[in-house]
């Protein structure tokens, strides 16, 4: 990945996004890289560095931390199936691992894996962790980054398998998607005034000229739909996964300015299932995905080097191997 990709691409949201379809593009010439694998970062000599997003199932989060890891390790995102418009998204968490395992076992056979993830991430890798231990491949270490609470979600309500008429049909999607639209749209006029309302009223109405006559209501493009399943997708695996016990080698990373919703921190449930990962480590954020942006990824960044360098054998220091982009833009 070129420096100007990063410095003109990956500073604000849209750009992630662009950079991170020429990335699936890239991705998609490659016959040695599986379908779902995003390379974020591929130079190096070391073992991958397998990274799980949140409940987007985007792994664009993770360039400024792949931009920062030592130029040795490459990183890989893993895209939830179905953002591509092609697959059909999973809704079990079981299931959703055992397709990463497998992705990522096509591009590296044998272990030692090493895994990370953000938020329900954070559970996916957990997961896919405890499949690859059950194999008898060995995880050299799992880092759980700011991982949603396991046991329940984050006001303490207890997770539990949902039954299977909750699943959301294309219909249903459909009419929530434009239902939220509806209620975007009503917000943003009530902020407007005289000529702004106006010309959002006109621009608005052309749009929905344009739905009338494609008899489309996406125009052709209906990513924000494909966007809408996954995540729902997503969202009905994390809140039907509870996850047993796992004994391999773990780091659990809290951000440290979440707002507390319940009456404690139900993150620290990761303790009962990996108590061998000690006290979490604190580092700057408000969220997952707070803690992988700038400035909060230096800090991250630092500690990810000097945790991978400690589980890697043979590795020297990360401080002689960092890349210094951010050095002069902090």
């Amino acid at each position: 990945m070129a420096l100007g990709q990063i410095f003109d691409d990956a500073t604000t949201v849209s750009g992630l996004a662009r950079l991170v379809e020429r990335l699936r593009k890239s991705e998609q010439t490659r016959s040695d890289l599986p379908p779902g694998l995003v390379p974020i970062k591929t130079d190096g000599d070391l073992p991958p560095l397998f990274a799980v997003p949140g409940s987007g199932g985007n792994p664009v989060g993770f360039v400024h931390l792949g931009r920062l890891l030592d130029r040795r390790r490459p990183l890989y995102g893993i895209e939830s199936v179905g953002l591509d418009g092609v697959g059909k998204p999973l809704d079990r968490m079981a299931t959703i691992a055992a397709e990463n395992v497998r992705r990522i076992s096509a591009l590296q056979p044998v272990g030692p894996y090493y895994l990370t993830g953000a938020c329900f991430g954070g559970r996916v890798a957990y997961e896919m962790a405890r499949q690859l231990a059950a194999r008898g491949d060995e995880v050299a270490l799992l880092i759980l980054l700011d991982a949603s609470p396991p046991l329940t979600d984050a006001e303490g309500r207890p997770r539990r398998p949902e039954p299977a008429k909750t699943k959301a049909s294309n219909t249903a999607l459909l009419a929530r998607f434009v239902r939220d639209r509806i209620a975007l749209y009503a917000r943003s006029l009530m902020r407007l005034r005289g000529a702004e309302r106006r010309a959002f009223l006109r621009e608005k109405l052309g749009i929905i000229g344009q739905m009338i006559k494609q008899r489309d209501p996406f125009r052709g493009e209906r990513s924000e739909l494909i966007q809408r399943a996954v995540y729902e997708a997503n969202r009905r695996a994390g809140r039907a996964y509870i996850p047993g016990p796992y004994s391999g080698p773990t780091i659990l990373c809290f951000t440290r300015d979440r707002p507390i919703r319940g009456k404690r921190d139900y993150r620290e449930d990761w303790l009962t299932l990996v108590p061998q990962c000690g006290a979490p480590i604190q580092v700057a954020g408000k969220d997952s995905g707070d803690m992988l942006n700038i400035p909060n990824v230096y800090e991250l960044s630092e500690r990810v080097n000097a945790w991978l360098a400690s589980a890697t054998r043979d590795v020297p220091s990360p401080e002689s191997s960092v890349t210094p982009l951010y050095a002069t833009v902090k």
